[in-house]
C-alpha cells in the first residue's frame, strides 16, 4: 500500500522487494501515464517533474526497462514507442490483460497491413495484366485489318486466337492454353 500511494503521489520510495517495485510503477501509472490507442500507434507515457523523472528513470533502468526523456513546457516525461516495451511495461504493473490487448491489436494491425499489401500487388498485378492485354489486342486487330496476320506463323496466329478470345489471361495462363508446349518469353 505504501509503495502504490509514493507511486501515485510521485514521492520516493525505497522498495523493499520487487513487487514493491512494480506497485510503484503502478501507482504512478494511474497517476500520471497515458496509452494511446494502440489501433493508432504505439505509445506509452509517464508524466511528472524532474526531480522524481530521474528517480523513476533510474528505477526503470534497473529493472531493463530504459524508457526514452523529454521535456514538454514544464512537465518531464518517460516514454515508450516500441509496442514490446509498452507490454512489457503493463506487464511488470500488473496489466497482463491490457498487455495481451495491446499484442492482439499488433497482430491485427500487422495482418490487416499484409493483407492491404497483398490487395494492393495483386490490383497492380491486374492492371498491368489489362494494360498489356489492351495493347495487344489492338496490335492483333492492326494486323487483321491490313491482312498480316494470316502471314505470320501458326504460332503466332494461335496467341493472336487466344489473347482475343481470353483478354483476362494473364501470360502464364494463356501460355496453359496454348495447344503445344510454348515458354512465357516465347509466348510474348
Amino acid at each position: 500500500r505504501e509503495a502504490f500511494l509514493c507511486g501515485f503521489e510521485h514521492k520516493v520510495y525505497q522498495p523493499k522487494c520487487e513487487k514493491d517495485m512494480k506497485t510503484l510503477l503502478r501507482g504512478l501509472f494511474i497517476s500520471s501515464g497515458h496509452i494511446v490507442d494502440p489501433n493508432k500507434e504505439y505509445y506509452l507515457t509517464l508524466s511528472f517533474n524532474n526531480e522524481y523523472m530521474d528517480y523513476i528513470y533510474a528505477l526503470l533502468c534497473s529493472m531493463d526497462m530504459e524508457p526514452k526523456a523529454l521535456k514538454r513546457n514544464d512537465e518531464y516525461i518517460l516514454y515508450y514507442k516500441e509496442s514490446e516495451r509498452i507490454e512489457d511495461f503493463l506487464t511488470i504493473i500488473g496489466a497482463g490483460k491490457f498487455a495481451m490487448q495491446l499484442m492482439e491489436a499488433k497482430v491485427l494491425k500487422e495482418t490487416r497491413n499484409n493483407l492491404n499489401r497483398l490487395n494492393n500487388a495483386e490490383i497492380a498485378n491486374m492492371m498491368r495484366t489489362a494494360e498489356a492485354s489492351a495493347e495487344q489486342t489492338d496490335a492483333i486487330k492492326k494486323l487483321e485489318k491490313h491482312g498480316r496476320l494470316s502471314h505470320m506463323s501458326e504460332a503466332v496466329q494461335e496467341t493472336a486466337r487466344l489473347r482475343m478470345q481470353f483478354p483476362e489471361l494473364n501470360l502464364e495462363q494463356l501460355r496453359e492454353k496454348h495447344s503445344r508446349p510454348i515458354s512465357k518469353s516465347g509466348l510474348y
